[in-house]
């Protein structure tokens, strides 16, 4: 692999300062990422319908995707990448018609509800430390630029379903008063990937990625949380000895398993799965050759993987039989990402994985102000009143973001309709969902006159600033403004962004430099 010799930018981004903990996966994509029998019975019934659709299946046999464990952590690496940037990427974000024109295959139903598709620029050293994998290992580098040719060349067949929405942007119901869904079968490659080379040298500078819409669909609402650290716990239970691959997939596969229980509202916790073992072996992908050839190693895989979650906190407890593997899932470990003290968050459920963003404690404190505005003689809570908001603030931080709780709070208590809905901490948490659906369909085409606001305010900074500091460059570019400066790496600011001002006050401080913008 190239030797690096550009500086670590998404890092420099302003975005840095949220130092997340966890990895933000759109469900779509952990759905084709497992196994179920239906990948391969319904792919064979479908194919044909498939192919007259115009999509090439050459080399594909099923639906999803199958991945070595390498690859999964490459994968993981570059979706953190996205993750620390709020699916925003550190570059302009391309038009979802100019990505859809690039793909070989035809899939624009897969990119229905997706406006813009974002771009990261990433150098291998920091796809390598995203993995957690070795950056001074000339076989993990080799293995990583093996992995990132794999996402950018093999197509893959996705299927699922989604949420579907009416010509007005606004989820559909059918008679029954349930949300409608509909169906996606896409051909696609996992990232589009491109690198940006030294026109002289040639030397590799960073990967230009872009995800497939796989990662992207219905994913602001319909995401897991993956800790970054969860792959280094597994090895410190197992010491020296390897880690069957199956077993990182099974804790995929637990995951996964209590997001969809935790969705459904007949659930009730404790939280148990049921399934043959010949079922979950299928959820893991295991080859047919494995587990009904043969049994005896399938079933050792299962209780390597079943005592190695049970030692983590996955599990409480699990019970085998010939018809039926038990399991029962604990909930502590699936609450969040460990905090930086390295307690859970159970155990200190005030205190959050983002530094930037506020904690329950804040959350209370920025709720009951709000409040406050609409009725001054909102108080917070005290004593076990404010225990109780506490532990649901917590309940809701470990589904939300916190930026995600204050935009809909901000959001609600301004509508007539929400903001009954939204009066009390249960009130938020048991509604959060419909509202930032709805929220985020309202406002799902920006306004114009605030890109307007933002192309005026940058072009002022452009003309007041750049002539006191002759090292720093501002350009006006189509989309985004961009500030190169000889100390710092390039920042980069999309006019749409809602925080524009605030996000540019930020960089112009970080760079000591004191503009009026008024």
């Amino acid at each position: 692999m190239a030797e690096e010799n550009t500086k670590d930018l998404s890092r420099n981004q302003e975005s840095e300062d949220q130092n997340y903990q966890v990895t933000q996966i759109g469900i779509h994509s952990i759905r084709n990422m497992l196994g179920n029998q239906g990948q391969i019975s319904l792919f064979s019934d479908r194919r044909p319908g498939i192919k007259e659709e115009g999509l090439n299946l050459d080399g594909i046999e099923r639906f999803g995707f199958d991945l070595t464990e390498i690859q999964f952590r490459i994968m993981e690496g570059v979706l953190r990448g996205f993750s620390e940037t709020g699916y925003r990427g550190n570059l302009a974000p391309m038009e979802t018609e100019d990505v859809i024109q690039e793909k070989p295959h035809p899939i624009p139903s897969a990119y229905k509800y997706i406006t813009e598709v974002p771009r990261l620029r990433a150098t291998q050293k920091q796809i390598l430390e995203w993995s957690g994998m070795n950056k001074n290992s000339a076989g993990d580098v080799e293995r990583g630029v093996d992995a990132l040719n794999h996402f950018a060349k093999t197509p893959y067949c996705f299927y699922y379903d989604r949420l579907a929405y009416n010509s007005k942007g606004i989820p559909e119901k059918d008679m029954r008063g349930k949300w409608k869904k509909e169906e996606v079968i896409a051909v696609d490659t996992l990232f589009s990937v491109k690198e940006i080379r030294d026109k002289q040298s040639g030397i590799l500078k960073y990967y230009e990625i872009m995800p497939s819409s796989i990662f992207l669909d219905q994913r602001e609402n319909y995401f897991m949380m993956i800790p970054y650290n969860w792959r280094e716990e597994v090895q410190k239970i197992a010491g020296k000895k390897r880690v069957s691959s199956y077993t990182f997939k099974f804790l995929y596969f637990l995951r996964y398993q209590y997001e969809m229980k935790r969705r459904n509202a007949t659930r009730k916790k404790p939280y148990e799965i049921r399934w043959s073992a010949e079922e979950i072996a299928i959820a893991l992908k295991m080859p047919e050759s494995v587990y009904r050839g043969q049994k005896k190693r399938a079933s050792q895989i299962l209780e390597e993987s079943y005592a190695i979650a049970k030692k983590l906190g996955y599990l409480t407890d699990y019970k085998r039989d010939d018809a039926v593997d038990i399991l029962f899932l604990k909930d502590e470990k699936y609450f969040g990402a460990k905090t930086e003290d390295g307690s859970n968050n159970q155990e200190s459920s005030e205190k959050v994985n983002d530094k930037s963003s506020l904690s329950a404690e804040g959350i209370l404190v920025f709720f009951y102000k709000e409040l406050a505005k609409l009725d001054p003689k909102q108080k917070e809570p005290e004593g076990k009143n404010r225990q109780s908001d506490l532990k649901e603030f917590a309940l809701l931080l470990k589904e939300r973001l916190p930026s995600e709780i204050e935009e809909v709070v901000l959001w609600g208590l301004e509508k007539k309709y929400w903001c009954t809905k939204l009066l009390s901490p249960i009130k938020l948490r048991k509604n959060f969902q419909d509202a930032l659906i709805e929220m985020r369909a309202s406002a799902k085409s920006s306004p114009k006159n605030l890109e307007e606001i933002n192309r005026t305010l940058a072009k002022k900074l452009q003309e007041t600033c750049q002539c006191d500091n002759p090292k720093m460059k501002i350009e006006l570019l189509h989309d985004y403004l961009e500030i190169n400066d000889s100390g710092l790496s390039p920042f980069m600011l999309n006019y749409q962004e809602k925080d524009f001002r605030k996000k540019l006050e930020h960089a112009l401080k970080k760079r000591q430099i004191s503009a009026l913008l008024d």
